[in-house]
């Protein structure tokens, strides 16, 4: 049994999420597949202030402080945590049901 049947989708994607997408995104990540995860930016302080990453659903683009980036460059614990919000958020909406209606 793969990592991906293990993990409680309602738990992770909340009740309103669709099945199908969400179904399809583990074993794609399984196999190497990322290609649901946006694309990423590295952005300077001057455009995101003092925000370390985020999200856009408009633009459908993650976006990563440089600053931040560079002082925590030895420490990639610190860099996996702010590129794992942004995603998930980008990947709770990629399968949010009323939201795909609506496209």
């Amino acid at each position: 049994m793969g990592y991906y049947k293990c993990v409680n989708k309602r738990v992770t994607f909340g009740d309103n999420y669709n099945q199908e997408i969400a179904s399809q995104l583990f074993p794609a990540f399984a196999q190497g597949d990322f290609s649901a995860i946006p694309e990423v930016k590295i952005l300077s302080d001057e455009v995101l202030g003092s925000t370390n990453g985020a999200y856009s659903a408009q633009k459908n683009e993650i976006y990563l402080n440089e600053r931040f980036l560079t002082e925590n460059a030895d420490n990639s614990q610190a860099v996996a945590t702010l590129f794992l919000f942004p995603t998930l958020n980008s990947l709770i909406l990629q399968t949010k049901s009323d939201r795909l209606s609506h496209e």
